[in-house]
This record gives structure tokens, C-alpha cells and sequence, in this order.
């Protein structure tokens, strides 16, 4: 006895069929860099970040994220307010599990990486 199984593709998305519409580029919501960052240049990363994705600052069970600046260990969330957002090319915020696979242990709160774009940022 065969059994046959039939499956509809997966939908794709489809350009809009309407003449010279224009769309928003999609917008990463773990990554913030380039134009979005040269906005806030003049602010320190924290005060950024509040701007631009205060998500990354909330805690997951009374933990916060570690910060890592150019691959290596930064500090905690309160070193941000030190650092100046216009030496920074790339923030990425990692989640705690992605965090965890990442760097270990320690992670509960994820991640949030600091790119100068001198040193490749880790994946």
C-alpha cells in the first residue's frame, strides 16, 4: 500500500502589483547600524539604545544583558552609559538563548553586541 502526501508550497511573498508603489526597506529589530545610528551620535549607547529599540534594555527575570564591545566581554548594561554611540558602527541584540549557545552560561538576559566595525562583530 502507497501513501501519497500533497503539500502546498510555502507562500512567498509577492511584489505588490501596484505600479510605482513604494515599500519601507525592512527594518531588523536586532540589529540597529548606519543612518539609524548617525541620528544618535551625538547620545551615549544607553540613551541610543532607549531611543531606538528600548526593548534590548528589558530584562528577563529581573536579569539584564551583557555587553560585549568588538567581540570581548564589555560589562554589564549600566557600562552603555559610558560609551558614545558615535564610535559605533553596529548594536545587535542577541536573545537569551541565542546569548547562551553563543557565550555560555550567565547569559539570562542575552546580549547586546557592540560593533566599531574595526574587528569582525561575532556571530
Amino acid at each position: 500500500m502507497y501513501i501519497a502526501a500533497c503539500a502546498r508550497p510555502l507562500a512567498t511573498r509577492q511584489p505588490n502589483p501596484i505600479a510605482g508603489a513604494q515599500h519601507a526597506p525592512h527594518q531588523l529589530r536586532d540589529v540597529v547600524e548606519g543612518a539609524e545610528l548617525a541620528r544618535v551620535s551625538d547620545l551615549t549607547v544607553y540613551d541610543a539604545i532607549s531611543r531606538l529599540r528600548p526593548e534590548y534594555l528589558h530584562g528577563r527575570g529581573g536579569y539584564y544583558p551583557k555587553v560585549y564591545f568588538d567581540g570581548l566581554l564589555y560589562g554589564e548594561m549600566v557600562s552603555l552609559r559610558q560609551l558614545r554611540a558615535d564610535g559605533i558602527a553596529v548594536i545587535r541584540h542577541l536573545d537569551a538563548v541565542t546569548a547562551t549557545t553563543r557565550f555560555g552560561t550567565g547569559h539570562t538576559g542575552g546580549a547586546i553586541l557592540l560593533s566599531t566595525g574595526r574587528e569582525p562583530l561575532t556571530r
